[in-house]
């Protein structure tokens, strides 16, 4: 258990360069969104909250309710921009179903009319242990984004844990 007289909350987005939250841009030349600690912080990522938002039909083949990603969604720590941890074990997130492989919390809610959320809830501390991140080796959790997902609403991933 973290001193809690010594830490603070951690609930961020992975974000752009130019500190955009939404990762649903064109990433036909890809685009990394990332969370990154400053030097003499850890960041302890118990879980990240991946959320996909868009109109149309939602399939489980699909990504939202777009066709199937050619290149998908990568993720990974990086230390000093070299990959340290692939997160996804070699295996880009290329439809909906592809997060079930990852977060047992998958679900898509609709509301009978407009869009629809896919929410997924990955906990990194329920497979072992929570995700540490640390400034001081420049290390960051980043996801790079290969294909085109202009035409959805919205994507975002939140991690939350503690600063330490």
């Amino acid at each position: 258990m973290p001193d809690l007289s010594v830490t603070k909350q951690l609930y961020k987005f992975l974000a752009s360069p130019a500190e955009a939250t939404n990762m649903a841009v064109d990433g036909g030349t890809p685009v990394e969104f990332s969370l990154a600690p400053a030097a003499g912080e850890k960041y302890t990522v118990h879980r990240i909250i991946i959320s996909v938002q868009d109109g149309g039909a939602w399939t489980a083949d699909k990504f939202g309710s777009l066709t199937a990603l050619g290149n998908g969604v990568l993720m990974d720590v990086e230390a000093g921009g070299a990959s340290v941890l692939d997160l996804l074990d070699g295996v880009p997130i290329t439809a909906n179903a592809s997060w079930g492989a990852f977060c047992y919390d998958v679900d898509l809610k609709t509301w009978g009319a407009g869009e629809s959320l896919l929410a997924a809830r990955w906990s990194f501390d329920k497979s072992g242990y929570p995700l540490t991140i640390d400034g001081g080796q420049s290390e960051s959790l980043v996801a790079t984004i290969q294909d085109d997902l202009s035409d959805l609403t919205a994507f975002r991933i939140a991690c939350q844990g503690y600063i330490s």
